[in-house]
């Protein structure tokens, strides 16, 4: 049941790595803290969130099919100030098998709209760390691999500080198959003071370290920045943009998904009205992506960037020509190659 609660047995060496990337508490007790937030809903750890089917520019020209499954499991052991995510998330352990499930029912309505696995990329966003092992049990990492060996591209999401053995075990896994693993890291932004006031857990040279040993292993890598970082003026946002935009592609990243911040939890709210957090305009949204294609454009031909497009109707509500804007930002993509 996803109401029982499950003891957490996280290994001494994990342990390590959490403190290490300064993380101090379980998400149990940072839960429990009075007034920190609202209560987290209830989800079914057997079904995921959502699953949503869209296409992705690729470098080359053209697009791909791909499938997003929004996954539900243990929540994240960091505390990034500006992250939401732990409302799609449980406070217990994953329950084992759980999220093969999910992806069972995923896969269900990728066959039901006649989309082969072998022309898909498959996007697998738990709210999380995949190579946590709280997160995902080792026997439902490698159940999701041998379901997934064959599709296109398999990507997940993961904290620099957490890859390692799990992580190149699930990319062999899926090798074995003729499917190459990419990993999802949110780098959120260049500056390192803002980087730190958001407890990121993780520097830049975190973040290098992580994208050498991905590189290494060819491992693909994929990175989120932040439209409005919280701590950084106005009038610096696209700046910062534009070298954070550099970071990324110093690391190798493929793609650069940019990320409108949301001021949904009590800290960026409270952040909001101390002045040190401006919500993100459409404006803002445009002249990121604009200033990030500028700089790609002179630094690598095969760096694809795009907009998080789930939010963006709400940038646009009350906007003049909202709904245009938003169709402009989601061609510019697929029309910059």
């Amino acid at each position: 049941s996803s109401s029982t609660q499950v003891r957490d047995r996280r290994p001494r060496r994990y342990n390590g790595r959490l403190r290490a990337a300064g993380v101090s508490r379980s998400p149990e007790a940072s839960a429990s803290e009075p007034g920190r937030r609202g209560p987290k809903p209830v989800h079914d750890p057997w079904r995921p969130i959502d699953v949503l089917f869209e296409s992705e520019p690729l470098s080359g020209g053209g697009s791909e099919r791909a499938m997003t499954v929004f996954m539900v499991g243990a929540e994240c052991p960091m505390r990034c100030v500006y992250c939401d995510l732990w409302q799609h998330t449980l406070d217990e352990r994953t329950p084992e098998g759980a999220l093969a499930a999910q992806l069972e029912v995923a896969l269900a309505r990728l066959d039901d709209r006649g989309w082969p696995l072998s022309d898909t990329r498959v996007k697998l966003y738990n709210a999380s760390n995949f190579f946590e092992p709280r997160a995902v049990p080792d026997r439902d990492a490698m159940a999701i691999a041998d379901r997934m060996r064959g599709a296109r591209r398999v990507v997940v999401e993961s904290h620099p500080g957490l890859l390692g053995q799990r992580c190149q075990r699930f990319a062999e896994r899926l090798a074995s198959g003729d499917t190459r693993l990419e990993v999802a890291m949110g780098l959120e932004t260049a500056h390192p003071k803002a980087l730190r006031q958001m407890r990121k857990g993780a520097d830049l040279d975190d973040f290098a370290k992580a994208a050498q040993w991905l590189r290494e292993r060819e491992i693909a890598l994929r990175i989120f920045l932040l439209v409005g970082v919280p701590f950084i003026d106005q009038g610096d946002q696209v700046a910062w943009l534009e070298r954070s935009v550099e970071r990324a592609c110093a690391l190798g990243a493929e793609r650069i998904a940019l990320i409108p911040t949301r001021a949904t939890v009590p800290e960026m709210k409270a952040l909001a009205s101390a002045g040190a957090f401006e919500p993100p305009t459409l404006a803002l949204v445009e002249q990121a992506l604009e200033a990030a294609w500028s700089v790609v454009d002179g630094v690598s031909q095969d760096v694809m960037v795009s907009v998080d497009p789930w939010d963006l109707e709400l940038l646009a509500a009350g906007v003049p020509d909202g709904a245009r804007r938003i169709a402009r930002l989601q061609q510019i993509a697929a029309s910059r190659r």
